[in-house]
């Protein structure tokens, strides 16, 4: 007898879609009837809806309006269990909902995710109730506004006070990143054309090969990280990415997922604007590779006039415009959030000591995946441009931590992941055909996968030691989470400076956002 085949599911690619715009378009629509006045939220919300109708009807057709014959994938009952887990257990470790031990960007995650649920919206704090008094004493006591990149909280936020728990919100959150993990490894697999389990293996261990300088300086007693070997320019890998700013990484994938994925150029615009609201340093990134999308000849048909239409469609142009005045504003209400930035070399004033953290940071980060994977990818656009964004983008500094490069490499270094996945595979499939150990260069590539996931695994098995020692007691110190409570209520005076700069929005009703579209007091 045969072997038995295993019972699938095949996930359509318009499937996949119509559940990444549902995901990231539903908390910009509770922002709109939420956060605005309300006429703004019914036409900001209407042109929504409009252009992901335009969106989907397209999702699945060629720039000539053919449908695609190669249409999503096909997924076996244990590949959707060993993904709804794996994603569960992730998120839950990375500390979305503050279940667990979390990292120290969690003292401004978990108060957003508090006042977004004590809160009424639109969100307004009247400095002179805080209850610490030298917290009271160092700010002037005026009613500020709270701005800030807060999209990703909105839907958990909403679940929480609909239950009128805390606790739901916070459970909503973890459950809602887990969501966002699944769509992510779903357009994985939409990419590949084929289901498998190395596509969420490979989403959870990509990064650079941090481990390598890492151990060096710990080795030495230099001092470091895992991944803050090199303390003006790095790339936080994948997972520990989900650990300090779920909030941008996991819409940010999914967003550069429909970017590059998309069949025909008509909803580009659309797509890419869709990553404003979760992360304005990864839209920049996205930026180029979005307009290489636009342009790029697969994208385009044999007839120039048509070309311009699709374009200049109205999914090209709405979105975008709309999305880019409405939060460009918003987040510049707060003109204090990135007052320390400036070119690289201001901040590092010795140009050979600039040039080793550079070159360091090409070639740990992403540079040994990019030799790899260029013979192969050349003439490739999309891989070029990602490449391109890579290499100029540490230039220009933004925020003591460099959020600019951390952030705005997001969606460039998903694309190298992409077509390192795919190279993955070429690997194995090739690997399995000889049915030997004897491929050497296979065997290199499995040595470079498992040496590039050790800085993961490591923050994976920190998080479950550090969270067990917290519900057994032994680690009884404050979580990282305790430290603000709600920007409306400082617990620790160590950070006023932060939250002061970085959330609150003084004279509120002069700025152009809550003179035309917010809601005021």
């Amino acid at each position: 007898m045969g072997k038995k085949e295993k019972k699938t599911i095949h996930i359509s690619y318009r499937t996949f879609f119509v559940l990444a715009l549902g995901y990231l378009g539903l908390p910009m629509i509770i922002f709109f009837l939420g956060f605005l006045k309300i006429w703004w939220g019914i036409i900001f919300t209407l042109a929504l809806l409009f252009c992901f109708f335009l969106a989907v009807r397209d999702c699945d057709k060629d720039p000539e309006g053919k449908k695609v014959l190669k249409d999503g994938a096909d997924f076996t009952i244990g590949h959707i269990i060993f993904a709804v887990v794996f994603v569960m257990i992730w998120s839950f470790f990375a500390g979305i909902g503050d279940f667990t031990w979390v990292t120290a960007d969690h003292t401004s995650r978990a108060a957003t995710m508090n006042d977004l649920y004590n809160y009424d919206w639109p969100v307004f704090y009247d400095l002179s109730a805080q209850s610490n008094p030298v917290v009271r004493a160092a700010l002037n006591g005026e009613t500020v506004a709270f701005a800030y990149y807060f999209t990703f909280w909105l839907v958990p936020a909403l679940v929480g006070k609909i239950a009128g728990s805390l606790v739901v919100a916070r459970a909503a959150l973890c459950i809602w990143g887990a969501l966002g993990l699944l769509i992510a490894v779903m357009g994985i697999n939409m990419m590949k054309e084929k289901a498998s389990v190395t596509a969420i293996i490979f989403l959870f261990i990509f990064g650079g090969f941090d481990i390598i300088p890492s151990a060096y300086q710990m080795i030495t007693d230099t001092g470091s990280t895992w991944e803050g070997w090199n303390r003006e320019l790095f790339i936080h890998g994948n997972f520990y990415q989900t650990m300090n700013v779920f909030n941008q990484c996991i819409p940010g994938w999914i967003v550069t997922l429909l970017v590059i994925g998309a069949k025909n150029n008509r909803s580009v615009g659309t797509l890419g604007a869709l990553m404003f609201p979760y992360s304005p340093w990864a839209t920049i990134g996205l930026l180029p590779i979005a307009v290489q999308r636009l342009v790029t000849k697969d994208m385009r048909t044999s007839d120039r006039k048509k070309d311009l239409k699709n374009i200049f469609s109205a999914g090209n142009l709405v979105v975008p415009s709309f999305v880019f005045v409405l939060y460009a504003s918003f987040y510049t209400a707060n003109g204090k959030a990135t007052s320390i930035k400036g070119f690289i070399w201001e901040f590092v004033k010795d140009p050979l000591k600039l040039l080793k953290i550079y070159v360091l940071y090409v070639i740990i980060e992403f540079g040994i995946w990019a030799i790899i994977l260029f013979k192969e990818n050349r003439k490739n656009g999309l891989f070029l441009v990602s490449l391109a964004v890579l290499l100029i983008i540490p230039v220009y500094k933004i925020s003591e931590a460099n959020d600019f490069v951390m952030r705005g490499t997001l969606s460039p270094m998903f694309v190298i992941m992409i077509f390192a996945l795919l190279y993955l595979d070429k690997v194995i499939e090739r690997y399995k055909n000889k049915g030997n150990t004897n491929d050497f260069k296979a065997l290199g590539v499995f040595l470079l996968c498992l040496l590039m996931g050790l800085t993961s695994y490591m923050f994976f098995i920190t998080a479950v030691g550090a969270s067990r020692q917290r519900w057994t007691g032994e680690d009884a110190s404050e979580s990282a989470a305790d430290h603000i409570g709600s920007f409306g209520d400082i617990h620790d005076e160590d950070f006023i400076d932060v939250v002061d700069r970085q959330f609150y929005v003084y004279d509120y009703d002069e700025t152009f956002f809550y003179k035309v579209f917010g809601k005021t007091v």
